[in-house]
């Protein structure tokens, strides 16, 4: 069996154990281990009863050097702790300043699953226009236009984007949201 594969299942079988909670958890927090991407993954799922594990993705996602790695602490932490207040905090950080694209994304994507309609609208058009990728510049034009339909600052930062934006893909994006040609 791959190493990868025997953490995987020592992760998932044997949760009640502290030898291997232990050895996992050591895994987990080692930036230079092969495996700590899949083990990071398997806590999420089926550790996620324990507060140290929280802990160890809150690490992971502010400033593991691997984006891959940072992605999936960032998508555990939004699965099962998204309304944790350390969480949530963490979450809108990273959404603004993670140096990886779909990483920002992620974040926004979670964190607005757990913040107030007013704050998640203010945020998600901040970063409709503050977002420097301009894949995911349209992807949170989309949740804008999903989320908020009918608000007036949906229609307006559509419009800016429709306008404005630098991206030819985005203002087309833009103008289709919006219900233009």
């Amino acid at each position: 069996m791959a190493p990868a594969a025997a953490l995987k299942v020592l992760t998932k079988r044997w949760t009640d154990r502290a030898d291997v909670g232990t050895y996992v958890l050591r895994v987990a927090s080692d930036t230079t281990h092969y495996c700590q991407s899949t083990v990071l993954s398997a806590l999420g799922r089926y550790w996620a009863h324990r507060d140290d594990v929280r802990e160890v993705l809150e690490r992971a996602a502010a400033g593991h050097p691997v984006e891959h790695t940072r992605g999936e602490a960032i998508r555990s932490l939004g699965r099962r702790w998204a309304g944790h207040p350390d969480v949530h905090a963490l979450l809108r950080r990273c959404a603004a300043a993670d140096p990886a694209p779909e990483c920002r994304f992620a974040a926004l994507r979670w964190w607005v699953v757990r913040a107030g309609d007013e704050e998640g609208e203010v945020l998600v058009r901040e970063r409709a226009v503050a977002e420097p990728d301009p894949k995911v510049r349209r992807k949170v034009l989309h949740m804008l236009a999903l989320g908020w339909p009918s608000s007036p600052r949906t229609a307006a930062v559509l419009r800016d984007r429709a306008l404005r934006d630098e991206d030819e893909e985005t203002r087309a994006a833009a103008r289709h949201l919006m219900g233009s040609p």
